[in-house]
């Protein structure tokens, strides 16, 4: 049987900050939470991603390598249009993982890796040492492919969002969809980490008050895993007030 690896930082819980607004980053950065990630997808507008991406450089180029451990990024997806120029101007500065998000399946994290090794190895960073977390199903077709992202070296870890899954459904707002029509989407994405043995991360509940979007998260132990990689934990969406 195959031990569940140990991530290499933890990450029971994740921040999200919007990368134009360096008075957010650096307030998320300074919680508690032991992964930080800049957004540069849905937090961001489009005629605001180039002041974005050059705010998040500047803020991971005035940490230390210790520092930037915990501050991830999540870049734009890559059926558009600026996933590219969001890593060459984010990796040069060594930040501490990437978030893939509409990861349509293997390939996308494949031409991900592809991607970001050749950054890491044009600014001296080791290849394939920065890690990366896929959101693997924000699509209706991204839900048939779950279970294809098995010996990724890159991929620490895989969630899943209910947001952008109820679009591609093409209803009006995520309240449309109730906890138990997801929670096959909840359940096919835990198998998929189970069978890769990733760590997995899981909305379920929302909690009150509504001050911040705030969900609690816990990971699903497998049938073979001898235990729970993240147990109760909480992850913030989108907010840094």
């Amino acid at each position: 049987m195959n031990a569940i690896p140990e991530p290499r930082i933890r990450m029971r819980s994740w921040l999200f900050a919007p990368g134009d607004s360096g008075k957010k980053m650096l307030k998320a950065t300074e919680s508690d939470a032991d992964i930080v990630i800049f957004d540069l997808e849905d937090a961001v507008v489009e005629s605001g991603k180039a002041d974005a991406r050059a705010a998040i450089a500047e803020f991971l180029a005035g940490k230390s390598v210790e520092e930037r451990a915990r501050l991830w990024v999540r870049v734009n997806p890559l059926d558009g249009q600026w996933t590219a120029d969001d890593l060459a101007a984010v990796m040069p500065a060594g930040p501490g993982g990437i978030m893939l998000p509409k990861s349509r399946g293997r390939h996308d994290v494949e031409q991900l890796d592809s991607m970001m090794s050749a950054l890491e190895q044009e600014n001296g960073i080791e290849p394939g040492s920065t890690p990366v977390i896929a959101l693997v199903t924000e699509t209706a077709a991204a839900m048939f492919t779950t279970g294809d992202y098995g010996g990724l070296s890159r991929l620490a870890a895989m969630t899943w969002g209910a947001e952008d899954l109820a679009d591609s459904l093409g209803a009006q707002s995520n309240k449309d969809l109730k906890v138990s029509s997801l929670s096959p989407t909840n359940s096919r994405a835990a198998c998929a980490c189970s069978v890769q043995w990733l760590p997995k991360w899981f909305r379920w509940r929302r909690l009150t008050p509504i001050s911040v979007t705030s969900w609690r998260c816990a990971s699903v132990p497998s049938k073979c895993a001898a235990r729970v990689i993240a147990a109760c934990s909480r992850s913030i969406l989108h907010r840094c007030r």
